[in-house]
């Protein structure tokens, strides 16, 4: 789903660049640009939660920038019919040197302002990040398909089937804990994202949906999804079960092993554990950010 929704905001982003909607010339055009804008806006928002922090602030500041054009296009506009003719002559003015300077000077108070009418250089204006956290709060708080658990430490959680049924489950901000998320039959959790862990141990073996980590580090995860998204992590060990290669950006010294088939009622079909993708590594060798688990070092 965040995958979808991720790409459906970039390819929005694409037309409205490529089409020129940024540039259209004429109140009409600008106010026409602004409303696309606004509703790739809203898309965004409501993608915040479900997206990694760095793609959710990076389409965010996106959108910035494009309002930022959209409304600097009104004050060349401004210029156009005075400038463009010299009256007097015939012919087209030559551009002077202290009007370049008022227009720069008007360009930038325009461009200036973001989308809250702050100025960019506002020291009270949020950033993008603090905008993706407040959006990700107030998903929390309307949201009852969400279950969290944050800021522990040195504890040991279990979440009940009964309690995860069907809901996103969000563990974040702990250290040194034992997480257990349980799923039995047809009760399991619909996604589970976990962030800012360190040294911890987590078991979800049994996810109907998709597994996100973000800013993990010395910790071992037993985790069976139909897909599998990791954002910096440094020093883990997954055991997994995914129905699509797991995912890897920004990691360092992360393993992989297949989960075990107790852990995972016995699935053993179509386990593309080790099938993994590293998001920034472009080059022909194998990436040296990840490797696989020898069976001697398995925990099993």
């Amino acid at each position: 789903i965040a995958l979808l929704r991720e790409k459906g905001a970039q390819s929005e982003i694409d037309v409205i660049q490529g089409k020129g909607c940024v540039e259209a010339e004429g109140t009409e055009g600008k106010e026409k640009s602004l409303t696309k804008i606004a509703l790739l806006r809203e898309k965004v928002a409501k993608s915040a939660y479900f997206l990694p922090s760095f793609d959710a602030e990076k389409s965010m500041k996106t959108c910035d920038l494009l309002e930022k054009k959209a409304r600097g296009r009104e004050v060349f506009n401004d210029f156009n019919a005075e400038d463009a003719v010299d009256e007097r002559a015939g012919k087209t003015k030559k551009f002077s040197f202290a009007k370049s300077k008022t227009m720069k000077k008007a360009f930038a108070e325009k461009t200036t302002t973001d989308f809250s009418g702050k100025g960019a250089d506002d020291k009270t204006s949020p950033s993008s990040a603090a905008v993706i956290e407040m959006l990700q709060k107030k998903h929390r708080a309307t949201n009852g398909l969400l279950v969290v658990r944050e800021n522990k430490e040195g504890e040991t959680i279990l979440l009940t089937s009964e309690e995860c049924d069907g809901k996103d489950v969000t563990i974040e901000r702990l250290t040194r804990c034992e997480v257990t998320i349980e799923s039995c039959a047809n009760r399991r959790p619909r996604s589970v994202r976990m962030r800012n862990l360190v040294e911890c141990e987590i078991k979800a073996t049994d996810i109907d949906g998709s597994a996100y980590v973000e800013n993990m580090s010395d910790t071992i995860a037993f985790i069976g999804s139909r897909q599998l998204r990791i954002h910096d992590a440094t020093k883990c060990q997954f055991y997994c079960r995914v129905a699509s290669g797991p995912i890897i950006e920004r990691c360092q010294a992360v393993e992989f092993a297949p989960l075990l088939s107790s852990e995972n009622d016995g699935k053993e079909d179509d386990n593309l554990w080790n099938k993994v993708e590293d998001f920034g590594w472009i080059k022909q060798e194998h990436s040296p950010n990840w490797s696989v688990i020898e069976e001697k070092d398995r925990v099993y």
